[in-house]
Order: structure tokens, then sequence, then C-alpha cells
């Protein structure tokens, strides 16, 4: 009888092991921190998918039309209800939050994941990295913030958000400017709360680039590089700056500076190489590019050095970059690039050739098209084909009429652009009618 007892006891003991341990599984899996990581990895994996297929749509087509939403409707319902889940359990912690608004944004439910940031900032109304990401979703979202207002619980936002939105319909690009605007309140807020945040004034400095606003942008590099003045990326920022500005020396002496940081980045040295350029020393420039070691990895850069090569007249070596691009037959721009190349070269036919495929291609940029025609145009007509420049050079006013409605300027000197007046076209028409 004592033994069977025992036996009992022991298995009473093992059976409420079981549960003990069954319960906190099941404690586990439904806990809000287990129900946020669940999203969380869901989210990462379906962000890393979708990168992976925009570059293969890259690689494969011509123009990038995007490859769909990040996540499918399943997706969102498990997420939404897991992120949900967690806010209910624990609706103090703002990384709950902050998830959520990227599911929501990237659900097209721009209002709502706004609305997530503005309740993370009502939690915690000291905590700058809050308005920081507020600030970088205003800008970044756009218009698509003015749908469902009534969702953002925060009244002040809301109202000025109405109050943009009627701006907006009116003038996009004034109702653009007010968001930009809106989006410096917040991140001057967070600078007013941590005046040494890094990331408030590296935003409010994209910000002001953005808008075009370079001056300010400037002043606000400046804090940014005190902040930390031996941060390469900060002084590199503040180089492009100059040089928009066209402070070239000043520019120079940052870029000084950002080489002897970072000696093997390439991609800084190519900005010196432009820098010296524009300051007129060409044969550092010519150094400078012929001492860069690029690979197949350095399409943009490989771009960059044969556009300067170019201007260096040092066609033979530019041709050779263009032509190692590995997008260049997607490409009108560096397809007329390299057709500038041979032209320079003497070498017509294939001059043509490329001019050809290049005014062919739906990546050309529709401000500039015309410039292209009128190149490919004279050149026809240089080489005595006139049956075949004229209707060129007549599809290059044509196109010049109609960039000109959008980019006023567009007939000056741009990058390799050439100068191109409507003089200029018609009087090409003329030679090609003769």
């Amino acid at each position: 009888m004592k033994r069977i007892f025992q036996l009992l006891c022991v298995g009473f003991i093992l059976v409420l092991q079981v549960c003990l341990i069954a319960s906190a599984k099941v404690s586990l899996v439904d806990s809000a921190e287990a129900r946020y990581l669940r999203a969380k990895t869901a989210y990462s994996k379906a962000i890393d998918k979708h990168e992976k297929e925009v570059q293969k749509t890259l690689e494969t087509q011509d123009i990038y039309f995007g490859t769909g939403s990040v996540l499918d409707s399943k997706q969102f319902r498990v997420l939404n209800a897991d992120l949900q889940y967690a806010i209910n359990k624990a609706p103090r912690e703002a990384k709950y939050y902050v998830l959520r608004s990227k599911v929501r944004n990237e659900e097209g439910d721009f209002a709502g994941a706004l609305d997530d940031l503005c309740k993370v900032i009502s939690l915690y109304p000291h905590n700058a990295s809050y308005f920081v990401l507020r600030s970088d979703y205003i800008w970044r979202s756009g218009h698509m913030c003015f749908s469902n207002l009534q969702k953002i619980s925060d009244p002040n936002l809301r109202k000025a958000l109405e109050a943009t939105e009627v701006d907006y319909k009116e003038k996009a690009d004034a109702g653009y400017a007010k968001l930009k605007n809106l989006a410096i309140v917040d991140v001057n807020k967070a600078i007013k709360l941590d005046p040494r945040s890094q990331e408030a004034f590296s935003l409010k400095a994209k910000i002001f680039e953005n808008a075009e606003k370079y001056s300010q942008e400037l002043e606000t590099l400046n804090a940014l590089v005190a902040l930390s003045p031996k941060n390469a990326s900060y002084l590199s920022r503040r180089a492009e700056n100059l040089f928009t500005l066209r402070e070239f020396e000043k520019s120079m002496s940052d870029w000084n500076k950002v080489t002897r940081l970072e000696p093997s980045n390439k991609a800084y040295a190519m900005r010196r190489a432009w820098c010296y350029f524009a300051l007129g020393d060409k044969e550092r420039a010519l150094t400078a590019c012929d001492a860069l070691k690029l690979t197949n990895e350095d399409d943009d850069l490989r771009t960059s050095r044969g556009e300067l090569y170019f201007y260096l007249k040092q066609y033979n070596k530019s041709l050779a970059d263009l032509l190692k691009f590995s997008g260049l037959s997607r490409n009108g721009y560096w397809l007329a690039a390299v057709a500038s190349d041979y032209w320079e070269l003497g070498q017509t036919d294939a001059a043509l050739t490329y001019w050809h495929r290049s005014i062919t291609k739906e990546t050309m940029d529709d401000a500039y098209r015309f410039k292209f025609l009128y190149l490919y145009a004279s050149a026809l007509l240089a080489h005595g084909d006139k049956k075949q420049a004229l209707p060129v050079a007549e599809h290059a006013l044509v196109s010049y009429k109609n960039a000109v409605k959008i980019f006023p300027d567009c007939a000056a000197k741009h990058g390799i652009y050439p100068e191109v007046t409507p003089e200029d076209m018609s009087s090409l028409i003329s030679k090609a009618r003769i």
C-alpha cells in the first residue's frame, strides 16, 4: 500500500511538472514581447525578400516600376494581430508602436502609421529620438499622409496637416514645402530636448538639402561636424554642400580631411577629383582619376570617372570606363555619353549608333532628351545624311517645346548636356532642308 502511495505521489509530481512547463510555454508564446519578436522577425524577412526582388528587377528591366508591397494581405493580418496583442498587454512599450507604424506604412495606412508615432510621443514627450522619427516620416511620406487625417490623435498636428493639405491641393510645391516645415518643427523639438543629438541635426540637414535650402543646410552641417569633427560622413556631406554653393576651396579642405580619415574610400577620392576639376586643377584631377583602382562592383564610380575623363578630354579612358558600366544598354544618358566619346575620337559610325540607341531609351531624362536629339541630328548632318537628320532635328524642336513647359531653364548647359537653344535647332532644320 505504501509502495502504491509513493508511486502515485511521483506520478502526480511528474504530471504537475509537465503542466507547469506547458503553462510556461503558453505564457511565453502569448507574452507581449514574444508576439512583438515574432512580428519583428516576419517584417525583417519580408523586407529582405523585397530588397532582393527590387535588385533583380533593376538588373533585368529598363525601368523599375516596383515589385508590389513588402507584405501580402495575410502577413498584414498576422503582424497587425500580433502587434495589437502586444500593445494591449503592454500599452506603454514604445517599440511596439514604432514597428506597427512601419507595418501600417507598408499597408498604405499612412495616417495610422503617423498616429502610432504620435502615440509614442504622447507617452514619452521628453525623448528626442521619437520626435526625429516623426519628423522623418512626415517629410518622406509627403502628400500620402493627408489620407484619413481624422486618425491623427495629436490635435495640433492634425490641424497643421489639414491646412497643409489645402495648400497642396492649390499648388503641390507649396504643400510639400509646408510639410518640410512641419518636419523641421519636430526636429527642432528634438534638438531642444537633446542639443547634442547627431541624428536630429543629420535629419535636419537632409530636409534642408531636399528643400534646396543650401545655406541653412550648411549651418546645420556645421553644427553636426562640431559635434563629431572626425566623422568622415558628416564632413563629406558638408563638402558636397560647399561644392553645391560653389565654395570649391572650402569644399576641397573638407575633402582633404575626409580622404585622410578614410584613405581607402574610393567614392570620397572620386568626389575630391571632381573638386580638383572645379578648382581648375586639371592635372591633379587627372592624377586622382588615374589612381583609382575600380572593380566590377564600382558601377557608379565608373560612370562618374568616365564623365570626368570626358571633361578632361581623355576620351579613350572615358570610353573604357563607360563601356564597362553594367547598365549601359538600359540607360539613355550614358549611351549618349559613349556616343560623345566616339564622336570626339572621330569614330562617326559608332557615335551615330550610340546616339540612336540613346534617344530610343525611356531612361533618357525628358528635360534633356531634345539635346541629344540635336547632337544626333548634327552628327547625321556632318556625316552627309540630310534625309535622316531632318526628322531627328524636327523631333528635337518638338521635344524642347514640351520640355520647356516643365523645365524653363532646360536650354542651359547642365552637366554633360550642352547648351542648346531653339535657334540652334531651327538653324539645324534649315541646313538639313537645303
